[in-house]
């Protein structure tokens, strides 16, 4: 690609010239006298050049500032998807893993009642019972109905249907078994039909008794069936499930009934151990099936997988997963992201996990649902999510553009009128006072260093024409006397360029400086007034909410406010938007420090040394990490605080914050393994010093690492989650900075950072 451009370019040229070789060499000739007279301005043009040492830099922090943007967009927008996810599956694993639940615990109360019964003395008519109740039909099966008799017969909703496989010829201990399986299955198989389509109990051989109202299938069920042979009756046997465990089967399609099912099986083994019964229930999946399809964020898709690779739901293999009769796995299926997610899904170890995918093409949102042993996974592609960031981020790309050219425009005009436009004026008076003309006009009424130039240089010039009409009179008398007056002449010029230079650069760094200044005088004006309306939309809200409280206190609401104040989440904004404000006043804040930054750099402001409130800066940094405290819901850190009275500190409080910060945060990260996590703040006066205690109930940093804690670039932490130079840089802000001390004492029940500044000390600026 990059060898066939330029001949294509070359090849495109040599065509353009071709067409018409005198439009072709006009349009080079042009294009190089354009690119000539810009070269020149740029560098005979004062203005230009100063435009173009600023905007330069303007446009490169505007570019970062773009990015920085589009990244914090695109942060956000991946929190707020882990969040919707997370809180997605949690609902859907909720709902889905209910029916599972509810069939084990119906099985357990089953099981209990079938061993009870098994227990129970034989009846002395049992076989007279079983003959009553069992038909020997012609293929030698046994079922408790009539041959040829018309089903719709048959009382489906109160009886149970029996069928006794043709080889079986039941004892005195099999009839009687055969009975209470009945009785059993007529009363648990009403109770349970509400949530459960059928309920059956089957025998160690080949008999099966069920209550199923919407399929007669034991009277349906060819002679040549063997319950024993398919994967219920084989999951209930010593070999396959040694530990006699409730189990549920495979995913298989009923085709006459075009339903998808799966069952659970539950042995039932007599006192002595041999397996008697098998307890079992039929789920329809169709349902769930639609809702995975369709519950859905836009653009991602939902699947459902069995730990041994079985797919249960695929939006893409619905039609494969039939044909197969659901026996798909995706160990046969050639495609690589699907394995990865269930290689992943292997090592969950949470109940619902984000994870992204390493290929960077998507993220798999993970639960496991209980039970049948399935793994839900939301597929959410990384392209829907980098589109959202870019969507949010281009209209303020298209603002700031606009901005920044604005104010180029307005610097460019400003240069023009009071640097630009006077200094050619003066350079035009230079040349004409060479060639001897003293008349000139220049603007020597302004009170600026412009002026000030303007009146020496026209000083200069009337004593030059005084100086020349003296010297002409001198050189009628006498040689040597206009020799030695025009050496005087020439000495005299030469300081007056000199010191003309002088001004011109004098006049540089002024309008530099001015214009610094000003620019910081500008923006602090309006960030001004934005910080302390701050104050009044504070307390605005604070009324606003009272009065909504007032209003809702009613006993009489209307229901239609009730629901909107549901549907907007009122509760919610009324405690998170003065948090908005408090974030609000806090990026004002931020933006004052940088106009006293450029104001200090103008030489119109102090050092950033100043009497602070602690209190206050442990108070913002802990609001900036407020998000890292809450954790998951169930496990939030606890913060503990216990402020004494401290007085007002010299010192650096943009340091000191960033101390806290870097501190509270590493108190974080020790707690992500703790369940029960504290956070203790302490502060306290001892020996003319404020001392700040800060701990937590971590594991604790060992022993052999606490010497080198405050080295550069040592770290305890795992590879791209440190740098290792957090608490050296705090150590050199209290230490060096602020003479003060910074110790640091663990043990396995946690960590504790001691930090004292003196209440009045000698601090050298920061330019020092």
């Amino acid at each position: 690609m990059t060898d066939t451009m330029p001949k294509l370019w070359v090849k495109s040229q040599k065509e353009s010239l071709n067409l018409g070789p005198s439009l072709g060499l006009y349009r080079h000739t042009m294009h190089l006298q354009v690119m000539d007279r810009l070269r020149s301005r740029l560098a005979q043009s004062l203005t230009l050049k100063t435009m173009a040492w600023l905007g330069f830099p303007v446009v490169g922090i505007s570019v970062l500032a773009i990015a920085f943007v589009y990244f914090h967009a695109l942060q956000g927008a991946e929190l707020q998807l882990r969040q919707d996810l997370q809180r997605h599956l949690r609902d859907r694993s909720r709902h889905d893993q209910d029916i599972f639940k509810l069939a084990e615990l119906n099985h357990k109360i089953l099981k209990t009642d079938l061993m009870e019964r098994l227990k129970q003395p034989m009846p002395s008519d049992v076989g007279t019972q079983f003959d009553s109740l069992i038909y020997r039909w012609s293929d030698g099966t046994g079922r408790n109905f009539p041959q040829g008799k018309p089903l719709t017969s048959f009382p489906s909703y109160k009886l149970a249907n029996i069928f006794i496989g043709p080889q079986v010829q039941p004892n005195e201990v099999q009839k009687q078994n055969i009975l209470i399986f009945n009785r059993l299955c007529e009363q648990y198989g009403r109770a349970f039909y509400s949530r459960f389509n059928n309920t059956w109990i089957n025998g160690s051989q080949n008999i099966s008794v069920g209550y199923s109202p919407d399929s007669l299938w034991a009277f349906e069920a060819a002679s040549t069936t063997d319950i024993t042979k398919e994967e219920y009756g084989l999951l209930a046997t010593v070999a396959q499930n040694p530990d006699r465990s409730p189990r549920w089967t495979s995913l298989y399609f009923d085709r006459p009934a075009a339903r998808w099912m799966v069952s659970l099986i539950t042995p039932v083994d007599d006192s002595r151990g041999n397996h008697v019964a098998t307890i079992g229930n039929d789920i329809i999946l169709n349902e769930l099936m639609e809702v995975t399809l369709q519950d859905k964020f836009p653009n991602s898709y939902n699947l459902i997988f069995r730990d041994n690779g079985q797919i249960i739901v695929h939006p893409d293999r619905m039609d494969e997963l039939k044909a197969s009769d659901g026996k798909l796995n995706l160990q046969g299926i050639d495609d690589p992201e699907l394995k990865r997610i269930f290689n992943q899904a292997k090592l969950l170890n949470q109940p619902i996990e984000i994870i992204k995918d390493p290929q960077g093409k998507s993220f798999w949102a993970i639960t496991k649902i209980n039970g049948p042993n399935w793994y839900w996974v939301t597929v959410y592609p990384q392209s829907e999510l980098t589109m959202k960031a870019l969507i949010s981020t281009v209209p303020l790309v298209i603002l700031g553009f606009l901005a920044l050219l604005t104010e180029l425009f307005v610097l460019y005009k400003i240069l023009r009128r009071n640097v630009h436009l006077p200094l050619a004026k003066l350079a035009i008076a230079t040349e004409s006072l060479a060639q001897g003309n003293f008349e000139m006009q220049l603007e020597t009424e302004r009170r600026d260093e412009i002026g000030s130039l303007a009146r020496s240089f026209s000083s200069m010039a009337s004593q030059l024409q005084t100086s020349f009409s003296q010297l002409a009179t001198y050189n009628e008398t006498l040689e040597t006397q206009v020799q030695t007056r025009t050496q005087e002449l020439e000495n005299t010029l030469t300081d007056l360029q000199l010191t003309q230079s002088q001004l011109v650069q004098s006049e540089k760094m002024s309008s530099l400086g001015q214009m610094v200044a000003g620019i910081a005088h500008e923006v602090n004006n309006p960030i001004g007034f934005v910080h302390g309306n701050l104050e009044y939309a504070g307390s605005y809200l604070q009324l606003l909410i009272k009065h909504i409280d007032l209003f809702h206190a009613q006993s009489t609401v209307p229901i239609e406010i009730q629901d909107h104040a549901e549907l907007i989440d009122l509760a919610f904004l009324q405690t998170d938007f003065p948090k908005l404000l408090a974030s609000m006043k806090m990026g004002t804040s931020r933006i004052q420090e940088i106009v006293s930054s450029l104001r200090n750099f103008s030489r119109l402001d102090g050092v950033d040394i100043k009497a602070s409130n602690l209190h206050e800066g442990l108070d913002s940094t802990l609001l900036i990490l407020h998000h890292r405290l809450k954790r998951l819901p169930q496990t939030p850190i606890v913060l503990e605080k216990n402020y004494g009275n401290l007085p007002l500190v010299n010192c650096f409080p943009g340091l000191l914050n960033q101390v806290f910060m870097n501190i509270i945060g590493n108190a974080i990260d020790a707690l992500e393994l703790v369940d029960t996590a504290r956070i203790t703040i302490t502060s306290k006066l001892v020996d003319h010093s404020a001392e700040i205690i800060i701990s937590d109930n971590g594991l604790g940093i060992p022993e052999a690492l606490i010497e080198y804690l405050f080295d550069p670039f040592f770290t305890t932490k795992e590879i791209g989650k440190g740098t290792g130079l957090g608490l050296s840089i705090s150590h050199q802000i209290v230490v060096d900075r602020h003479q003060g001390t910074l110790v640091c004492s663990s043990s396995p029940e946690g960590t504790r950072f001691v930090i004292r500044i003196p209440i009045a000390s000698t601090i050298s600026p920061l330019s020092a």
